[in-house]
């Protein structure tokens, strides 16, 4: 990071550092005389700065420094450098944004934007308990994490509406929307990342699944039949608050989501050779 910094420096880029969170959000809201803006970070300063940029007039870059990098890992980028190298030669690309009302128990709404999946039950939970252990490295960190939500894992009773379907009272274990940029949760065999859709898991597992299920990268065809493709508008109501996490965020007590698609909103720097239609 101190290299490229001071690559950076010196070619007379103009560089923040956050302290806290939420500063991202509000550099990026003050940054409107500047049409490109720089993600030096995870999926959650990303996911800080689109939910602050001018969507219509401003363009994003990713140079990935974050836990997960799931949103980089999509990119194939191989490193700080090798992302600012690759972020010269790359290509302006326009893809879909999932916009996400996340109600709480009173009422209160955020409107959040996210670019790669948002998700309630084990997903979510893993992030919240990997966060409890945040002083070991990143291999032990979610290792630990993996094995006690599992051990732990709970049920959530909802209600969910897809499109113009009939709502569906369900027991799930995961919930997972995702856009596209996060297929290393999903196992959908293709989708566009800028086709207005999205895909969504809302499946029971059990604990003995689940592990195994914990190593989908390794078993790619093991569930991939739970996904449901083409969806455009989603609506989950939970009997009781869930945590929310997408991009990096944790979002806690919220009682209900209403999702839909912004077709190709964002302005987004992708290396040259990345394809927006994916197949596995």
């Amino acid at each position: 990071i101190r290299k490229l910094l001071g690559i950076m420096k010196q070619e007379g880029i103009n560089i923040k550092i956050t302290q806290e969170p939420g500063d991202a959000t509000t550099f990026a809201a003050k940054a409107k005389d500047f049409k490109t803006l720089v993600a030096v970070g995870g999926d959650g300063t990303l996911f800080e700065i689109i939910n602050g940029m001018d969507l219509n007039l401003q363009q994003v870059g990713l140079i990935p420094a974050g836990t997960v990098n799931c949103i980089a890992h999509f990119m194939k980028y191989k490193g700080v450098l090798d992302a600012y190298n690759k972020l010269q030669s790359g290509k302006i690309q326009e893809v879909d944004l999932i916009t996400v009302k996340l109600y709480k128990t009173s009422g209160i709404f955020y409107k959040k934007l996210f670019l790669g999946f948002l998700a309630a039950g084990h997903l979510a939970g893993l992030t919240n308990i990997a966060g409890k252990f945040s002083i070991f490295p990143k291999i032990l960190r979610y290792s630990i994490a993996t094995l006690l939500n599992t051990l732990f894992l709970s049920k959530i009773e909802c209600t969910i509406k897809i499109g113009n379907r009939v709502d569906e009272e369900k027991t799930i274990t995961s919930f997972i929307i995702n856009n596209g940029f996060s297929h290393f949760f999903s196992f959908v065999p293709s989708w566009t990342l800028y086709d207005g859709t999205v895909e969504i898991e809302a499946v029971k597992r059990t604990r003995p699944v689940q592990f195994v299920y914990n190593f989908n990268r390794i078993l790619p065809v093991f569930h991939s039949r739970s996904w449901q493709s083409g969806i455009n508008t989603i609506e989950c109501t939970f009997k009781k608050p869930q945590s929310i996490m997408g991009d990096g965020e944790l979002f806690r007590g919220i009682k209900k989501i209403e999702t839909s698609i912004l077709q190709k909103k964002l302005k987004i720097c992708c290396p040259s050779g990345i394809e927006l239609t994916f197949s596995k």
